[in-house]
């Protein structure tokens, strides 16, 4: 999973909306992966998935 996410989303994310004056082109451009391991990502993971997406305000706040 670590490999997936770091090698292939994150990369597709960051190339996201390629017009180069939009704003997510202008944020995205510097962003560095930097969840440091295999252990970490699952846990953030376990962790959005323990979360009650039935409460509007954690949705909100996870968008």
């Amino acid at each position: 999973m670590f490999n997936i996410v770091r090698n292939d989303v994150f990369v597709f994310i960051k190339t996201l909306g390629t017009a180069k004056d939009s704003a997510f082109s202008r944020y995205m451009v510097n962003a560095i992966f930097m969840i440091p391991n295999e252990r970490i990502l699952s846990k953030i993971v376990d962790g959005i998935d323990n979360l009650d997406m039935n409460d509007k305000d954690t949705m909100g706040d996870v968008y």
